[in-house]
């Protein structure tokens, strides 16, 4: 009987394991789209003449700031 309850506490263990495992999995997966959205953003930034620190390589593009 001793062997039964060890493989039930085994398995309930194995079960929160993998219940972790999945959410950790879900976050990864989430930040890794974020990221290809990101490289995407920056692609076509720099497709467009940006540089990092810096607005756009076109006099005619003017920024103006809004204080609140």
């Amino acid at each position: 009987m001793r062997e039964l309850e060890r493989i039930t506490a085994r398995r309930s263990e194995l079960d929160t394991l993998a219940a972790e495992l999945a959410k950790q999995l879900q976050e990864v997966q989430a930040e890794r789209e974020e990221l290809v959205i990101a490289e995407r953003v920056l692609n076509r930034l720099a497709e467009l003449g940006y540089e990092e620190g810096s607005g756009p390589s076109s006099p005619n593009c003017r920024w103006r700031v809004i204080e609140r």
